[in-house]
């Protein structure tokens, strides 16, 4: 998207599920970068899940079976990132501080 980042589509994505009173479709991060900072980016524009490059096919498909088995946030969860190349799950809110 030559005029939109990733961060800005899934932002403009929420504002209009809000707008139109919808359930959040599910969206998934798929970068090059693991920095934590980028990361919570992610998270805080609305993404359900962020996977790093690069990734073997169990990471993504993990992330889309658990970005679509639970729509929207649920009390209590913590946003999690998929490890890169791993099926390790990392609670990322308490490594950004």
């Amino acid at each position: 998207m030559p005029e939109v980042d990733g961060l800005a589509a899934t932002r403009a994505i929420r504002r209009w599920e809000v707008s139109n009173e919808l359930q959040p479709t599910p969206i998934i991060a798929l970068t090059a970068s693991a920095l934590e900072d980028d990361v919570r980016r992610s998270l805080d524009a609305g993404c359900d899940r962020h996977v790093s490059k690069p990734v073997k096919k169990a990471g993504p498909l993990a992330a889309i079976r658990e970005a679509t088995a639970v729509r929207g946030p649920t009390p209590g969860s913590e946003p999690q990132k998929i490890i890169a190349g791993t099926e390790q799950r990392a609670d990322v809110s308490k490594q950004v501080a």
